[in-house]
């Protein structure tokens, strides 16, 4: 490394982290579970893959999300993948000052096996059943093992990059 670009991978204040992270090009998903018929969901872009055997996936949530909560009293959880049509989904269910009442009010959904909402439209969907949750400095880590899933669309995925919406070009 050259003494130039030593300044620039040092500690970083949260501005400066959240300018480094944004470098990295993430899919979009809407996380929905339901609890005594009422559904609950969040827009969030830590999601992967973990094992594919068995198969497990790993998504990340505020600690202190309704969201979270809610899948941890359901015990299930569906990841449901944008497409580009869904930028203003995305930006439903990122904001933290609708209720879900609100946020479900723009989607059409159908209950998938487990129970969780499968929006319409979405590219592909995973549903899971939650195995384990970490606590992780402001976040929790939800381990789900799949239990059902399948691609839905053809449509150009949504992904997020430098503070925007974009798609495969």
């Amino acid at each position: 490394m050259n003494s130039r670009d030593e300044t620039q991978v040092r500690v970083l204040d949260e501005n400066k982290f959240k300018e480094v992270m944004s470098r990295f090009a993430t899919g979009v998903a809407i996380v929905t579970t339901q609890v005594e018929g009422s559904p609950h969901g969040s827009t969030v872009q830590a999601f992967c893959s973990v094992s594919l055997n068995p198969q497990l996936v790993l998504v990340c949530l505020s600690s202190n999300g309704r969201t979270v909560k809610k899948i941890e009293s359901s015990g299930r959880f569906a990841v449901n993948f944008l497409g580009l049509s869904q930028k203003e989904l995305a930006e439903i269910f990122a904001n933290p000052s609708l209720s879900p009442e609100q946020r479900f009010k723009f989607v059409s959904y159908d209950l998938g096996v487990t129970g969780c909402p499968i929006i319409r439209g979405s590219i592909a969907v995973v549903e899971c059943a939650l195995k384990s949750v970490y606590t992780e400095g402001d976040h929790k880590l939800l381990i789900g093992e799949v239990v059902s899933g399948g691609t839905l669309s053809d449509e150009q995925p949504l992904l997020y990059y430098k503070h925007s919406y974009t798609t495969v070009k």
